[in-house]
């Protein structure tokens, strides 16, 4: 009873994951963070859905969260031919 229990919350949770990240646009996404925003929220989900609903300056792209930290460089392209035997 409980094992199912646990189960079918998984599922749930993880049906609601899938549609927020990938299938939601990122203007709904952002309503929605309006949304939750009006109701009280400890202070790191509170800055979560504050970051979540604020547009986006890069066009309100809904691909990379993040930008990484230390800027890639083209690094030389190496060949490596396999051995003929």
């Amino acid at each position: 009873m409980l094992q199912g229990a646990l189960v079918g919350l998984l599922v749930a949770l993880c049906a609601l994951h899938v549609a927020w990240r990938l299938l939601l646009p990122a203007a709904w996404r952002r309503r929605v963070a309006l949304t939750l925003l009006r109701w009280r929220w400890p202070p790191a989900i509170a800055s979560r859905l504050e970051r979540r609903s604020r547009v986006d300056p890069a066009g309100a792209c809904a691909g990379c969260d993040h930008r990484p930290a230390v800027p890639t460089t083209a690094q030389a392209i190496r060949i490596v031919r396999r051995a003929r035997r």
